[in-house]
């Protein structure tokens, strides 16, 4: 899609919309030949976008020692993390029989959510979250929701993204062809992409910047940007 194409609003300034500069695809993309071999993530550069007062939040990068005073940098999570997911997909699963009065689909899609998870079948490019202690669990439409790694309640680093979900079964007499999330009586896990083979390449990326004056609002926040991410 052109960048021109996408725009971004935020909840806490909707009267203003931002529209992308340029959309950066990972190599890793570029190159893939399958289905099977895509990554389920990109950055969308926002250029000149002014969304007001944001946050910003890091990239999960931390030192593992390697022992004889080897340390290696690493985005990877451990699976004695907590880490805490956002999205906005369905927070309700369907119940009743499909094709009757009985049948009401998920719901709750479009409200903002979040909930700690400990992560597992961790690997180089994904991770996985299952149902947590009070069977909260990633949903359909939650795909591109951030994991943020949580020490002592604050945010310490994006360590990826949602891309997936296992559904744990449909609703009765629920077609093949209308086998989707608003059918799902639930979801065993979901499966996240994470940022780890890309923290070289999305520090590359934000150093981009659209052409600006170096007196312009634009090149300051750039610069912003750039120094909070080191």
């Amino acid at each position: 899609m052109a960048p021109e194409r996408v725009s971004v609003t935020a909840s806490w300034m909707r009267d203003r919309i931002g529209r992308a500069w340029r959309i950066h695809e990972f190599n890793v993309n570029v190159n893939a030949t399958s289905p099977g071999d895509f990554r389920d993530i990109v950055l969308v550069y926002l250029g000149a976008a002014d969304l007001g007062p944001v946050d910003t939040q890091r990239i999960l990068t931390r030192g593992i020692d390697r022992g004889g005073g080897s340390v290696v940098l690493s985005g990877r999570l451990l699976e004695t993390d907590t880490v805490t997911q956002f999205g906005q997909g369905f927070s309700t699963f369907a119940s009743g029989t499909f094709g009757t009065a009985s049948a009401i689909p998920s719901g709750g899609a479009g409200i903002y959510r979040s909930a700690q998870f400990g992560p597992t079948g961790i690997g180089a490019d994904f991770y996985t979250l299952s149902m947590n202690a009070t069977n909260q669990v990633g949903h359909g439409g939650d795909s591109g929701g951030p994991t943020i790694l949580t020490v002592n309640g604050l945010g310490a680093g994006i360590a990826g993204v949602q891309s997936t979900c296992q559904a744990a079964g449909y609703i009765p007499n629920t077609p093949a062809n209308q086998q989707n999330w608003s059918w799902a009586t639930g979801i065993n896990f979901c499966s996240y992409v994470s940022t780890e083979p890309f923290v070289m390449e999305i520090r590359n990326a934000i150093r981009e910047r659209p052409p600006c004056t170096p007196s312009s609002s634009r090149c300051a926040l750039a610069a912003a940007v750039e120094y909070v991410l080191e």
